[in-house]
């Protein structure tokens, strides 16, 4: 399938390009009928073309699993820009399923910002952070909590503080309209303690987001659209945030919370993230391993 899709078509399949990321970044490859539930995920129909074209995706994403550099990141992003695929859209698919390591201080740095181990874990908040802020919307308190759990940093007082200072000068990005003005929230940034490389790319980030009118706003749906969106999307922790938020019952609050335990420990194998998890939900290790044990019973496993 070497052509290009013709607008409209591409406008629908880009919805399943960030999930599909999200299957490949747990280590496997998707078969057919993966990627069918993928489309199907997304409300897209599962037609040849869009199955055919969302497999050549799924291989070229494939190769960010093992990208050891920024040209082979590039190259990727490239591969994927040839089929059509806006910029923005393919920068964020690789860094979902290769995600960026913010750099760390240098010596001269980490003498003019003492609290050098904070910040470098900080850092790994700051292009999430940019992303959301690119598609218009000024995170609330709960979403930088989310942001940073993540990520894998704690949600102290301090990291939330920060982060509310980040995004207040990343917004100025938001309006920037040429190089200078650019160029003055970077510095601001670095001002901060950021890296030159992380400002810049944060600051691209937030220029050059995903098209707005495929991202539909949390505003403008109940809440119960937002959390059914996030089941589809295999967003549990987000689908447990927003249940929480609005005061769900706790039994369905618990039964999302089950959902992202079980991804934590089977799809993404992150034992820190699995023990925040647990912590935060107030899981024993025997509760845990029971459920873990019935899903694998679920399974035939």
């Amino acid at each position: 399938m070497s052509n290009q899709l013709s607008e409209e078509k591409l406008n629908k399949l880009l919805l399943a390009l960030s999930p599909l990321a999200k299957h490949i970044a747990t280590g496997n490859m998707p078969d057919q009928d993966a990627l069918k539930q993928v489309l199907l995920s997304v409300g897209a129909e599962r037609e040849e073309w869009a199955l055919e074209e969302l497999e050549l995706w799924a291989k070229i994403l494939q190769k960010a699993s093992t990208a050891s550099n920024d040209a082979e990141r590039a190259a990727i992003e490239m591969e994927l820009q040839n089929r059509g695929i806006p910029e923005a859209s393919t920068i964020l698919a690789v860094d979902i399923v290769c995600p960026p390591i913010a750099p760390l201080l240098s010596a001269a740095e980490e003498e003019q910002f003492p609290e050098k181990e904070k910040l470098n874990k900080l850092l790994r908040a700051l292009l999430p952070l940019a992303k959301r802020i690119g598609t218009g919307i000024v995170p609330e308190e709960h979403v930088l909590k989310e942001i940073l759990f993540s990520v894998g940093v704690e949600a102290e007082e301090w990291a939330i503080e920060k982060l509310v200072f980040w995004a207040m000068i990343l917004q100025k990005a938001s309006t920037a309209s040429n190089d200078a003005e650019r160029a003055a929230i970077e510095m601001e940034l670095q001002n901060r303690g950021i890296p030159e490389a992380s400002a810049v790319l944060a600051v691209d980030t937030v220029c050059h987001p995903i098209a707005p009118s495929l991202i539909a706003t949390e505003e403008a749906r109940s809440p119960e659209e937002n959390i059914r969106s996030e089941i589809a999307r295999h967003n549990f922790v987000r689908a447990v945030m927003l249940a929480q938020q609005h005061e769900y019952p706790q039994d369905k609050v618990q039964y999302l919370q089950k959902l992202a335990l079980k991804q934590y420990a089977s799809e993404y194998r992150n034992v820190q993230g699995l023990h925040k998890l647990m912590q935060e939900y107030g899981f024993s290790e025997a509760e845990v391993e029971q459920i873990l044990k019935e899903d694998l019973e679920e399974h035939g496993v």
